[in-house]
């Protein structure tokens, strides 16, 4: 194999869709019908393609950012998951290859340094393999934070045994949400929820969610298979949910989750999450991604929040950052 590296052109869109859905690492956060909600003046794109004579062997999702003076080559400041996204079947030489071309490009176009945020953990995999932490390790790199994601195994799971891999009191909590006549249902109404979400967030922890209200339903209007509300009822009021985004073809995410407070006694949100994990197992789906409990950078683990994970099965997995100075 003969690799090559070239800048990323508008031309190939199509082209990195389609080798991200058969990639053996890539999520929809690697995609160009993602990346493109963005507004053009927010990132400068800096994506790479690596070729063998014309055809796509691998890529990388990126952009430039600039700080006191120094350009940066970052994957991907406004993705959930960045670095390599690469094909079913590589080997570890053509791994360490694309990383060696990564380094070469970025030096020889004035850049400082070059970051690879949040990179996909094995539950996220098509193929498990960690070639590229250890090739960078090899190469110099410098892990800058590692995140304590979470992730439910549904591959051998059922329907009917869903109540029996919750621990016991969520199992009494989900019981009672039935009991309560909580509903959970696909919606729709973003608004509803969004009005919800800032609420709970700007209570809680005087935070706003990442993306807007408008931000969202631009993305569910681009993406809408793979963006969906999963939403709590008590007599038709919305009290709590979660936005599930499909990662890949063995993966969902919860994107957000909140609860009316009001509502707690009900535990809707326990009910939500029962029925995600119905919906990832009935899509044939590997995982149930529950999201990030970490804080300031990883170096804070919320233990309420990761208790409240754990009770659905919920293991914990590494979402690492790596950085290099050239």
């Amino acid at each position: 194999m003969s690799l090559k590296i070239e800048p990323y052109s508008g031309k190939r869109e199509k082209a990195w869709d389609d080798f991200v859905a058969e990639s053996r690492n890539g999520t929809l956060f690697h995609t160009r019908r993602f990346l493109a909600y963005h507004p053009e003046a927010r990132f400068e794109d800096a994506s790479l393609l690596f070729l063998d004579g014309e055809k796509i062997v691998g890529l990388l999702p990126a952009a430039v950012k600039t700080d006191s003076g120094k350009k940066m080559l970052v994957s991907h400041p406004g993705a959930s998951y960045g670095g390599l996204v690469l094909p079913k079947g590589a080997g570890m030489k053509e791994t360490g290859e694309m990383l060696s071309l990564v380094f070469s490009f970025a030096k020889e176009n004035g850049f400082h340094s070059i970051s690879f945020l949040r990179l996909p953990p094995a539950s996220l995999q098509v193929e498990f393999s960690e070639d590229l932490p250890y090739w960078m390790y090899q190469q110099g790199w410098g892990m800058i934070r590692c995140e304590m994601d979470g992730a439910v195994d549904v591959s051998g799971m059922k329907e009917d045994n869903i109540m029996a891999s919750l621990s016991g009191k969520c199992r009494n909590m989900v019981r009672q949400a039935e009991r309560g006549n909580v509903l959970v249902s696909i919606s729709d109404d973003f608004k509803a929820y969004w009005s919800l979400l800032e609420s709970v967030l700007d209570s809680r922890h005087g935070a706003r969610p990442t993306h807007t209200l408008e931000e969202i339903v631009r993305l569910k209007s681009l993406m809408p298979n793979d963006i969906r509300l999963l939403a709590a009822f008590i007599k038709e009021k919305m009290v709590a949910g979660t936005v599930l985004v499909t990662i890949n073809e063995i993966a969902v995410y919860t994107l957000y989750m909140a609860q009316d407070y009001e509502s707690q006694k009900f535990h809707p949100m326990h009910l939500v999450l029962v029925e995600a994990l119905k919906l990832a197992i009935w899509e044939k789906r590997r995982a149930l991604h529950l999201g990030v409990s970490t804080e300031d950078g990883g170096t804070k683990v919320n233990e309420g929040l990761f208790f409240f994970k754990e009770s659905f099965g919920c293991r914990p997995v590494r979402r690492e950052s790596w950085e290099i100075i050239l």
